[in-house]
């Protein structure tokens, strides 16, 4: 039976080094998990609010590295000569985010999936 939770599309830019060149492919996924937090932090008497994400994507065959993107829904924007990975992350932005970690939880028998964080 399918996760309950598992009803959002992502839309993953996945970044590759090519003859020292970065090539740029988007997948189109859907029936993930997605949640965006305000998380706020306080050092002294600086407070900071940032957002944390995190996005699940359910067992499959999926190339995904730290600094890839993922932007939540379905996009068709395209990472190359018209518009780069920053500027992308601005256009969707607070609806996307840079992965910074990536746990592989497909080892269990049940709710296997690649976790995404950032």
């Amino acid at each position: 039976m399918p996760n309950p939770n598992y009803t959002h599309t992502i839309t993953l830019f996945h970044k590759k080094l090519v003859d020292k060149k970065e090539i740029w492919t988007s997948s189109v996924i859907s029936n993930c998990f997605y949640k965006c937090e305000t998380t706020i932090s306080q050092n002294g008497t600086d407070v900071s609010k940032s957002n944390t994400y995190t996005a699940r994507i359910p067992q499959g065959d999926i190339d995904v590295s730290i600094d890839d993107i993922v932007v939540y829904g379905s996009v068709i924007d395209e990472i190359g000569k018209d518009m780069n990975a920053t500027q992308l992350l601005h256009k969707y932005k607070p609806d996307a985010f840079r992965v910074t970690s990536i746990s592989d939880n497909t080892r269990y028998l049940f709710g296997k999936h690649i976790r995404l964080g950032g």
